[in-house]
């Protein structure tokens, strides 16, 4: 991770500390695992990591993915997903699904869809129906 992403990392923490998030679900490959690990620390998580999340897995087995997301929407839970720019596009259709017509409007449409360290924070109702969508870039300063 170069120094810019390391600053991002460290930046995560206090963005995501105000929705409290109770799980961190990562790729199990160094860059989203130096991503979330600080926040992880922070709040006396570990991290589940999942392959599915991964380029290669991913590439493999995209139903694996979506079924990753899908089961982290319907636990209607504050949790921390980190993958790969190459996945967005099958999460991102898995959370339109799910999304009420207005919340899927502020997702990303077109590749790169997000910036290198932005997040998307979902607002999930306990019924796993997204509601609304935020997009947040860490202050670096």
């Amino acid at each position: 991770m170069n120094s810019k992403g390391k600053k991002q990392a460290k930046a995560l923490p206090p963005l995501l500390d105000a929705f409290d998030p109770g799980s961190v679900v990562s790729s199990p490959w160094e860059r989203c695992l130096s991503t979330v690990e600080p926040l992880a620390k922070n709040e006396g998580l570990t991290v589940r990591t999942k392959g599915e999340l991964t380029e290669a897995g991913h590439a493999e087995h995209p139903s694996r993915t979506e079924a990753v997301i899908d089961r982290v929407l319907s636990e209607a839970r504050p949790t921390v997903v980190c993958t790969h720019r190459p996945v967005l596009p099958t999460v991102i259709e898995a959370v339109r699904r799910v999304s009420r017509p207005g919340a899927a409007l502020e997702l990303p449409r077109e590749d790169p869809y997000l910036a290198a360290g932005e997040a998307l924070l979902l607002h999930v109702t306990p019924e796993g129906v997204v509601v609304a969508i935020e997009r947040h870039l860490p202050n670096i300063g």
